[in-house]
């Protein structure tokens, strides 16, 4: 069942990166969906599904320690908000900073060779 909703999640975000045309159905791109955006969405998506698959193992294996529910409830909450405070990151200024120093550093090692 968590997988079908991380899939259901990913679904989502790629309709909103590049839109859905199906005939009648068309949804247009969301406007504020960037490129680091997706990515950060995209990576998020990997870690749940990681996450999913070592509770699928635990469960496989029958390894039923008291706190799994709890340990999972908790990975589902700090990643569902992860999405907002990624969105918040990448378009606050520490962030455009942090890519201006880098930019700067490469241009300079750059120069250097």
């Amino acid at each position: 069942m968590r997988i079908v909703g991380i899939a259901a999640f990913y679904t989502i975000e790629l309709i909103n990166r590049y839109g859905l045309q199906l005939g009648i159905l068309e949804m247009p791109p969301v406007a504020g969906v960037d490129e680091r955006f997706h990515l950060a969405v995209s990576a998020l998506a990997v870690v749940w599904a990681m996450v999913a698959l070592g509770v699928w193992l635990a469960l496989r294996n029958q390894v039923f320690p008291a706190s799994l529910k709890y340990i999972t409830t908790a990975c589902d909450i700090a990643l569902l908000t992860t999405v907002p405070v990624a969105r918040s990151w990448i378009r606050s200024r520490v962030y455009g900073m942090a890519r201006e120093y880098a930019r700067r550093s490469q241009n300079a090692a750059q120069k250097e060779s």
